[in-house]
């Protein structure tokens, strides 16, 4: 249970929101300053939202602002998502230790100290392959897409972890009727007693006409280890 804030401390968390949020809130109020002045309101004024909209190296900012964000969140979660799961199924603890190892990095160093980095990386790669002008919207994504990566995998990992180990493939199961021929069944003790979809399956696996089964009964009834499916 959090312990209740003394008065001293709650006049310290007043006195420290207000200094953090005072120069923007005076930024945004003289925005709509009619003059330039930064000290001394003139005016009510949107004359500079104007000239910001009128700038096209702005406007062409803000569009490689809003793809790369785009691009980056999609390519990272697609590339995290992969990493994770492959991190969870990973049989050997030694390369997901040192996987893991590895993605913690980013999260530890300073993001400036990182981008710097991945600059010097393009700049030496870009000298060593005779490449001008390297520094681009490419290299960009790409460290973009390296800050973001290690946010998803930790983020997708818990979710993995705490997820049944029969549903992935009660999952696979009831639901990849189209590639079912491409599985290689393996029989084991079924009882007499079970779901008749169940025993239909159990003697036709091998001929690759297998017909869908009810997922609840199959995760909670039938457990994999006495009815099996694995890839070719």
């Amino acid at each position: 249970m959090m312990k209740k804030l003394s008065i001293p401390g709650k006049i310290y968390l007043i006195l420290f929101f207000i200094l953090l949020y005072t120069p923007l809130i005076v930024l945004f109020l003289f925005s709509f300053n009619a003059s330039n002045s930064t000290s001394v309101f003139t005016g009510f004024s949107v004359r500079w939202y104007q000239e910001l909209f009128r700038d096209e190296a702005t406007i062409a900012a803000f569009k490689n602002t809003v793809a790369l964000a785009v691009l980056s969140s999609v390519i990272s979660t697609i590339l995290g998502t992969a990493a994770a799961v492959g991190f969870h199924y990973s049989r050997s603890k030694f390369y997901k230790r040192s996987m893991m190892t590895v993605t913690n990095i980013p999260m530890m160093n300073p993001d400036i100290v990182t981008g710097i980095s991945m600059m010097l990386l393009f700049v030496f790669a870009g000298t060593l392959f005779h490449m001008r002008g390297v520094l681009g919207f490419g290299t960009m994504l790409i460290a973009h897409i390296s800050f973001q990566l290690p946010y998803i995998i930790l983020n997708i990992l818990p979710r993995l972890n705490s997820l049944d180990v029969y549903l992935t493939e009660g999952g696979l199961y009831a639901f990849s009727g189209r590639f079912r021929h491409q599985l290689l069944c393996q029989r084991a003790h079924v009882p007499d007693s079970a779901h008749p979809h169940l025993l239909h399956d159990k003697k036709t696996c091998h001929s690759g006409h297998v017909r869908p089964v009810d997922t609840h009964i199959f995760v909670h009834a039938y457990s994999p280890h006495s009815y099996q499916c694995y890839p070719e």
